[in-house]
């Protein structure tokens, strides 16, 4: 009995190999796409967070594997590819014709490997990066890029609130020597090239004294794009960047919360990333507060993204936009946590109480699906661990200039002895091709949930009178949203069907949630936060972005551009 026992804790504590439809919660910030390639974080690398930043954002050797090829997806990849016929004669008998086709053509040819990742069984990692130089010859490996502004069509005014940073007028603030350039970017004039010694925290310019360079300056391979009305967003070159779905989910949550009369307005938004859509629905609130200024309004906006790179780019551009100083009118905080755990995390930080409860919630989930493949092993020694920790930025948007020092401000939380450790070993992924971006994938992909994971963790946080979710989906998994609203207890009021060029079928589909089971007698009166879009439950619209011919469509502009204050296109008469 004795020997069985001690093998079977010898067995216990061996790797054990578990296959996974998400990344699991307690290894989910162990990297920003755990399992994307064969590097992942070990249990030894977590105790050093430091060391283990490059990883955790994305950094990683240019030699170094990417995501497993969606094409052999690893397996036999030296024969996965096309196939030349031999010259051997086969012969058969009593077989009709086809069939002997068939079998020659199976028999004679010789298997190459993979046509896509040549045998490897993985794929490069995108090592794309912008090659058009600045005029001092700079590519954007060496400096950062301040991109010019779209032209403005005749009569065209950006509307709504001004970016703190364009307000500056300390001489002696090194953010004032770059406005004037960053006003010429506005104006379309041309980019503006930011040296790497000019955005970097250990050195200044001899035009400005001792005061450290602002954090929103863009650092070499970054680009300060312009968003909407003033305001602009970093964005990684060759990384992910916002798109179409994020601008038309923030329309219609902008649209879904116009008719706000509260005189505060928390608005959650789930998986942030680099904060586009929580940013622009933001934007949007404040612009309508503007046209109707109330003593008394606030708007209390909470980010959460797993992602640390994307959590670096959203605190930064909100010191562009919104400082990183609190207003009396405006709070944000961005969480670098799992949006699975968020309300167990709120919980244990009010101590056992109910979390708040949000007037308006948004979410762009991600569309294809991945399969994971994970090794959990036993501890005997006490460690440090991060996976489950939060860190957050109240009413201080930005207080780190790089990117390591937010690793640094995470808490560990330790580990007991004989804790289970679970490392996410590849990602396999089952629709489409997995990008080789290490921020695009868990952005595409579904890495740490897809829409069932939305609406479960929407549910609970939405106030139950007036709250709504807005939230996107690929319009293949059009049935699948509907099922998952079902499941969390959710009812879909309104549905935006987006085409992406007229003629061409439903692209993705965004969805107006509410809690069921509401008393409509009071609660449907109530004007806390409404919308046009509303009057009737159930309702359904249908927009299409653009025209056959690639030219926005009219609707698209006089709708989405003009509610968002982005200048509409210029076309050559």
């Amino acid at each position: 009995n004795e020997r069985s026992d001690r093998m079977a804790n010898a067995l216990a504590q061996l790797p054990q190999k578990q296959h996974h439809r998400f990344v699991p919660c307690e290894a989910s910030l162990q990297s920003d796409a755990p399992g994307w390639n064969n590097d992942h974080t070990n249990v030894s690398s977590i105790n050093n967070v430091n060391s283990d930043q490059d990883k955790r954002s994305g950094s990683q050797d240019s030699n170094a594997d990417g995501p497993i090829c969606w094409k052999c997806k690893n397996q036999n990849p030296n024969t996965s590819g096309h196939s030349e016929k031999t010259t051997e004669d086969t012969t058969t008998r009593n077989m009709s014709k086809r069939k002997q086709r068939k079998l020659e053509k199976k028999q004679n040819r010789i298997h190459l490997p993979c046509s896509v990742c040549r045998g490897k069984g993985r794929l490069p990692i995108s090592q794309r990066q912008q090659t058009n130089p600045s005029p001092n010859g700079q590519s954007s490996k060496e400096a950062g890029v301040v991109k010019r502004a779209r032209p403005n069509p005749p009569g065209f005014v950006p509307r709504g609130p001004m970016a703190v940073a364009l307000k500056s007028s300390n001489d002696e603030d090194q953010g004032h020597a770059w406005v004037s350039q960053i006003q010429q970017a506005d104006a379309g004039l041309h980019d503006v090239w930011v040296p790497a010694s000019a955005s970097s925290s250990q050195s200044t310019t001899a035009a400005t004294t001792t005061a450290p360079p602002p954090c929103w300056l863009p650092r070499p391979g970054e680009q300060l794009v312009k968003l909407l009305g003033h305001w602009r967003i970093l964005q990684r070159i060759g990384s992910h960047r916002w798109t179409t779905d994020d601008l038309v989910t923030a329309y219609v949550a902008a649209t879904t919360a116009r008719g706000s009369r509260s005189s505060v307005v928390r608005y959650l938004d789930l998986g942030c990333g680099n904060g586009s859509v929580l940013q622009m629905v933001s934007w949007a609130i404040l612009e309508q507060q503007q046209q109707e200024p109330k003593e008394s309004c606030f708007l209390d906006t909470t980010g959460v993204e797993a992602r640390s790179e994307a959590v670096a780019l959203a605190r930064r551009s909100l010191a562009f936009n919104v400082g990183s100083t609190p207003t009396p009118h405006y709070s944000v905080q961005i969480h670098h946590a799992d949006f699975r755990q968020f309300v167990t995390m709120q919980n244990d930080e009010k101590n056992g109480t109910t979390p708040p409860k949000y007037d308006l919630i948004t979410g762009t989930p991600p569309y294809f699906r991945v399969n994971f493949t994970t090794t959990t092993t036993t501890t005997t020694a006490a460690v440090q661990s991060t996976s489950t920790t939060i860190t957050t930025s109240p009413n201080n948007i930005v207080n780190h200039d790089d990117d390591d020092q937010m690793a640094n401000q995470e808490s560990q939380i330790p580990i007991p002895d004989s804790e289970t450790v679970v490392v996410v070993d590849q990602a396999v992924i089952q629709q489409g091709g997995m990008p080789t971006s290490i921020q695009s994938a868990p952005a595409r992909c579904e890495f740490r949930g897809g829409i069932e994971a939305y609406c479960q963790a929407a549910a609970p946080l939405l106030e139950p009178q007036h709250g709504r979710f807005v939230v996107c989906n690929s319009f293949v998994n059009h049935q699948r949203s509907q099922v998952a609203a079902h499941e969390a207890g959710l009812d879909i009021v309104h549905t935006v069907l987006v085409e992406g060029c007229r003629g061409r079928g439903i692209l993705f589909v965004v969805y107006v949630m509410k809690l069921r089971n509401i008393d409509k007698s009071d609660d449907e009166k109530s004007d806390i936060v409404s919308s046009e879009t509303e009057k009737q439950q159930g309702t359904e619209e249908k927009l299409t972005v653009r025209e056959v011919s690639g030219k926005w469509s009219d609707e698209y502009v006089k709708k989405v551009f003009a509610r968002m204050s982005i200048p509409g296109p210029i076309y050559a008469t």
